[in-house]
């Protein structure tokens, strides 16, 4: 069967098959789980695996050539290669500025997005993902394990969310409630006549 992935790869990123001298390896597309696909490139020319992961939208991953199947996202790797402190992980407070971080995050994960960013950034990611990365991937695993953490931390509930968390449990509740108070008041209507 052929992958539409690939297709779509090959005729929308022709400098990275042509230039960067990219060939397939290997891929995998499944038409039941919505289009989900994955291809992993490798280079003549360029010392990384490049891996494209099309599921909800896309993601380029790299690899050095020292443990191939170490793949990193992009938006992971970028990060630690140039420098940047870690973001920090806070929930959205209301659906709206869940709704806002969404948007500004979908223009970033088309294949033409993603494989420009890896073309721009190749040079620091050759650097980072050959001779550094011992350095690059023991940053990696610390801000992961940073990530865990904050995700692992309880937060601090604002009153409106505790008091609708009050109703619910009183709505659970008040139907157990309710069973004792009809018993008591049909014994009481009972014991009175």
């Amino acid at each position: 069967m052929p992958n539409p992935f690939v297709e779509e790869m090959e005729a929308t990123l022709p400098w990275l098959f042509q230039d960067m001298r990219f060939r397939v390896t290997s891929q995998s597309y499944s038409y039941k789980a919505m289009g989900a696909a994955m291809v992993d490139l490798d280079s003549e020319v360029v010392p990384l695996r490049l891996r494209f992961v099309n599921d909800r939208g896309v993601d380029a991953q790299v690899a050095p050539l020292t443990e191939p199947e170490q793949f990193s996202s992009l938006g992971w790797v970028l990060p630690v290669v140039r420098g940047e402190p870690p973001e920090p992980q806070t929930p959205p407070t209301s659906m709206e500025e869940f709704k806002r971080k969404w948007e500004e995050g979908r223009p970033r994960v088309t294949m033409a997005a993603q494989a420009a960013l890896f073309r721009d950034n190749l040079d620091v990611l050759v650097e980072a993902m050959g001779p550094k990365w011992p350095e690059t991937k023991q940053e990696i695993e610390r801000r992961h394990q940073l990530r865990l953490q904050a995700a692992r931390t309880p937060r601090r509930v604002s009153s409106q969310i505790r008091l609708r968390l009050l109703r619910l449990r009183w709505r659970r509740y008040a139907r157990l409630l309710a069973i004792p108070a009809a018993a008591a008041i049909v014994w009481w209507i009972v014991t009175k006549t």
